[in-house]
């Protein structure tokens, strides 16, 4: 069947090519050997099965990873103001690991969880003192800062001066 394998080994080669092709920056290690027929060619289709298996896969985690971020981005986008937001509520709520919501909000939006929630909840603050809002300690407590200190300095480092010149102002 020295033939029959050659042949097999052609078709799939052609394929080969044309997944390269398409997308070379996910098969660039895959590297497609010569004929041989001494090659064990079930193993050599097996291997590259399994590399372009994994590589598709990865690829449809991608394109999922998006709409997963967007998900993420709309929770915040409703609980930032709970002091207990973080990676790890986040995780156990979205059931997976904070590391994979850092990777993947980082990724599509360019920006880290943590600074976002902090851009919210220093957005809100401004928001709360252009109303009128005069208390440090509430605005901090309705932003959902822990504590009225660690808004002043996520506040100072944002714009440059403390919160009690906008609540004076």
């Amino acid at each position: 069947a020295p033939g029959l394998n050659r042949t097999v080994y052609e078709m799939f080669r052609s394929i080969l090519l044309c997944v390269k092709q398409d997308h070379p920056e996910m098969f660039i290690d895959v590297h497609i050997p010569a004929y041989n027929a001494q090659l064990e060619l079930k193993q050599v289709l097996s291997d590259n099965i399994r590399l372009f298996c994994s590589a598709f896969r990865q690829l449809r985690q991608d394109a999922t990873s998006g709409s997963f971020s967007q998900d993420v981005k709309a929770y915040i986008d409703q609980h930032f103001t709970r002091d207990d937001l973080s990676h790890t509520t986040l995780a156990e709520h979205f059931g997976c690991s904070a590391s994979k919501i850092s990777k993947a909000f980082t990724k599509t939006f360019s920006i880290s969880v943590s600074s976002y929630i902090a851009k919210k909840r220093l957005d809100l603050a401004v928001e709360l003192f252009a109303q009128g809002e005069t208390s440090v300690a509430e605005v901090a407590e309705k932003c959902g800062f822990s504590s009225a200190d660690t808004f002043r300095k996520a506040y100072k480092r944002r714009f440059g001066h403390s919160p009690t010149q906008e609540s004076e102002g």
